[in-house]
Order: C-alpha cells, then structure tokens, then sequence
C-alpha cells in the first residue's frame, strides 16, 4: 500500500472512531457527598453544668481514597470527639479498620480517618467522645441503622 492509502485509513479511521463512538463521560465525584446534619450530645461541662454540644459528619466514598470524618459545630460542653473509618478491601474482601483521626476538642476542627489503599471502600464511620476525662466506646454513626 502507498503512504498516501495509509495516511488516507488512518485518518478515517481516527475520524470513524471519534464519531462513532461515543465519549466516555464521567461523573465529577462530589469532595463532601454525603454529610450529616448536627446531632446533639448532651452532658455536663467541668463545672457539672448540664450543657449540650453538636456535632456532624462527613463520609467522601467516591472510589478514591476514601475517609470519614467529623467536626464539633458547637462545643460549649469541652467534649473530645475522635473519627475512625471502617474499610472494606474489595480485591481481598477483607475489612479493617483504619488509623483513628486526632482527638478534636475544637469547633469546625475536622477529624479525619480514612482508607488509604485504592482497592478499599468506606464500609462504616465509627467516633468515640471524651467526657469530663472518660471515652465512651467506639460507635457506628454512618451507615446509620
């Protein structure tokens, strides 16, 4: 075949395949998907005060190093809250649990625990608050039941 037959396949083969078929669109993954509205966590303050303190979470899940995550939006009580993700393996189908966030006592201060390896989904976000110097145990906050 002469150069020109071949420039002349290929471009229509080029052109053929670009009309043909369609492009692949790919939905833009939201950063923060699925977040909470405030939950209350009531208690008493250092001083013995009743008080009540809110919280939300955050759970990102789009295929890419997934995580949770959770903030105080007001903390008058001085609690400490505390996020760890649960992650599935789903090469291995294996579940594990992630390395816990930091311990958060501020307000709109994220605590972020996430699933480090590409193959791993987000299977739960578990936190744990400290009261007046006591952590309750983990607890399941997304999915919730």
């Amino acid at each position: 075949m002469r150069l020109k037959n071949k420039l002349i396949l290929f471009f229509l083969c080029v052109f053929a395949s670009t009309v043909l078929v369609p492009p692949v669109i790919y939905a833009q993954a939201s950063s923060d998907p699925d977040i909470s509205e405030p939950h209350v966590m009531t208690g008493t303050d250092s001083q013995g005060k009743k008080c009540t303190s809110y919280w939300r979470w955050v759970v990102k899940h789009d295929h890419i190093r997934e995580y949770t995550k959770v903030e105080w939006t007001s903390n008058p009580c001085g609690f400490t809250i505390q996020d760890q993700s649960q992650c599935y393996n789903f090469i291995y189908r294996t579940f594990r649990l992630a390395t816990p966030s930091g311990k958060v006592k501020g307000v709109k201060v994220w605590a972020r625990s996430s699933c480090d390896v590409y193959q791993e989904r987000v299977d739960a976000g578990l936190k744990r608050v400290q009261k007046n110097g006591v952590w309750t145990p983990w607890s399941t906050y997304w999915p919730s039941f």
